[in-house]
């Protein structure tokens, strides 16, 4: 073996050692305000910070924290990439299920999309995350991230994954509005489950009716639709053993009598509705060979007399309002079919699903440790239903969104839930001030700085504007940023956090090109800045801020100017000494709520 093949191999050994290590050891240190020092496995928690040591457990409040440094061995760089640290993910995952809990679901998206960027298969993180954006309302998103959560086969989704997937599958916009997919999970769930569950058997009949009503869709005709339908009523029927007197009208219940004349009403309608789409395929059958025949005598084919082309024209004409008029008698039709529909909703409800059960459950004070539950809610006692003719009739659904009425059902004392921390970047402008995105630290109980190299301190909202604030910061000393005197357009420079690393934060250079925009200044982006508050640079010297998230659109990202930064410091120059190096005077910002 050749020298130059020997050191190769020698470099590879020394990166998998660091790479083992660095995953599977940790030696941290946390040192508290009373100068207490703790070594051990460090793990962020939503109240503050939890330290494996050799003695037990410890847990430390956020605010009683004065440094922190984490090994650096677990934190090496390997070809590029840290190796990912299991406590991390863990941390980023709790903070993300606390928030869920708390309904803080834009800090839950971020906490769970930090967590699916470490290890983007996480079932866990893809699950909080597109919950999260479900309550945000971004269905599109949200299916994204819980198709990534859905175990293969699908046989093995529970009821929660299952009415999130199907409800933004149904929600999602335009070509991404699959209502189909929805039956296939509803249907899987339902025939693995032999007691009838009427809020899954609600979403299939709103993603039944939302398929049929698809502009040019062929589900109708679809051996999915038609069984999906036989299960539907198969189910309802069996409901409605359980509630004599009362029968199933899509999704909401009735009198016996009333529901058998709104079947009648309905059945009736749609012959009437059937037929008129009969009479109207005829019309334009009529017209298209009128307007055959047209074109045939303009252009000389055939017998051709003086007065042929005007007769061809005549029929056009005659065609043309026959066809108009049975345009009409279809269009009242189908009308009238839309009013004497079943109710089945716009969108599928998930009032009585419990969207945090199972994996997303945060433990309650008996539960020190986090466990993956079964919900009560996965194994559901459903009411009952009544009788109609064999086969659901589809139609158009109401446009009168429809709430179905809370089901009784045993509810489980709810676990405490922490305060919500929220993170953004900060820069010193100042010994003791620093400027950061006013939207994570307006109304928090508490504010702590980190700094780079490890040092906690806590500080003070002293005034916000335009979107930013300046933080009052007890007993520190800090390198600080200067402000420029002009902003240039053009190439900037964003110092921000744009990996996560939620124990040892680096701060990164990112490119960004600044722009106006009808009096609005935006930077773009080639890369997230992930979090909210980093400076923006020319020449070392601060000409703005960005306010983004991970969500922001890279080409938009929403910035402050330097004018707004001038009225928030106001004319007092800072005294001290501006930072050498520019990355020394950026920090971290939690701010707990």
């Amino acid at each position: 073996m050749n020298e130059k093949r020997k050191s190769r191999l020698r470099f590879a050994v020394i990166v998998m050692a660091i790479s083992m290590v660095g995953s599977q050891l940790r030696a941290d240190t946390l040192v508290t305000l009373g100068d207490k020092t703790l070594t051990g496995k460090l793990r962020k928690t939503p109240g503050g910070y939890a330290m494996e040591t050799a003695a037990g457990r410890v847990e430390v409040p956020q605010g009683e924290v004065k440094q922190i440094r984490t090994d650096p061995v677990a934190a090496a760089a390997v070809h590029g990439h840290r190796a990912v640290d299991p406590a991390e993910v863990a941390s980023l995952l709790d903070l993300g299920k606390n928030a869920l809990a708390a309904g803080d679901f834009a800090q839950a998206r971020d906490y769970f999309k930090d967590a699916a960027q470490l290890v983007p298969q996480d079932p866990i993180a893809a699950r909080g995350l597109g919950i999260a954006y479900l309550k945000l309302d971004k269905p599109l998103q949200a299916a994204e991230s819980l198709k990534v959560a859905a175990p293969k086969p699908v046989e093995g989704l529970d009821r929660t994954l299952t009415m999130a997937i199907s409800s933004s599958l149904v929600a999602s916009p335009g070509r991404f509005k699959l209502p189909m997919r929805a039956v296939n999970y509803l249907m899987v769930y339902l025939k693995s489950h032999p007691q009838p569950d009427e809020p899954v058997l609600n979403a299939l009949a709103t993603a039944l009716f939302q398929a049929q009503n698809q502009k040019d869709s062929p589900a109708a005709r679809s051996p999915l639709f038609t069984d999906a339908a036989k299960l539907y009523n198969t189910l309802s029927k069996k409901l409605e053993e359980n509630r004599p007197g009362e029968k199933r009208w899509g999704i909401t219940w009735d009198k016996a009598s009333v529901v058998d004349q709104k079947w009648k009403d309905y059945n009736a309608a749609l012959a009437k509705r059937n037929h008129a789409g009969s009479a109207l395929s005829e019309a334009q059958r009529q017209l298209n060979a009128a307007n055959q025949q047209l074109s045939n005598a303009t252009l000389g084919m055939g017998a051709r007399t003086a007065g042929s082309v005007a007769n061809a024209q005549s029929a056009v004409a005659s065609a043309q309002t026959n066809q108009a008029n049975a345009l009409k008698v279809y269009q009242d039709a189908e009308a009238e079919l839309s009013q004497k529909s079943p109710d089945c909703g716009e969108a599928i409800s998930l009032e009585n699903v419990d969207l945090l059960a199972g994996p997303l459950a945060i433990a309650s004070p008996s539960q020190p440790e986090p466990k993956v539950a079964v919900a009560a809610a996965d194994k559901p006692t459903p009411p009952a239903v009544p009788d109609r003719p064999e086969s659901i009739a589809v139609a158009p659904v109401k446009k009168t969104p429809y709430q179905s009425p809370a089901t009784p059902s045993a509810t489980p004392p709810a676990a405490t839930v922490a305060a919500v921390q929220h993170e953004s970047v900060g820069f010193a402008v100042g010994p003791d001030l620093v400027v950061t995105a006013a939207c994570v630290v307006e109304g928090a109980g508490e504010i702590q700085i980190e700094t780079l190299d490890g040092n906690m301190f806590k500080a003070e909202v002293s005034h916000s504007k335009d979107g930013v604030a300046l933080l009052k910061v007890r007993e520190a000393s800090l390198p600080f940023l200067p402000l420029a005197t002009a902003a240039p357009a053009g190439k900037l420079t964003c110092l921000g956090l744009p990996d996560v690393n939620l124990f040892q934060p680096v701060a990164k250079e990112m490119t960004v090109a600044g722009r106006n925009q009808g009096g609005e200044w935006s930077v773009s982006f080639e890369k997230s800045p992930r979090l909210p508050g980093a400076p923006l640079l020319t020449n070392g010297q601060v000409v703005g801020v960005e306010l983004g998230d991970c969500d922001s659109e890279l080409e938009k990202v929403p910035a402050v100017t330097l004018k707004a930064l001038q009225e928030l410091l106001g004319d007092a120059p800072p005294s001290g000494t501006p930072a050498r190096d520019p990355r020394m005077a950026i920090m971290m910002i939690t701010a707990t709520r």
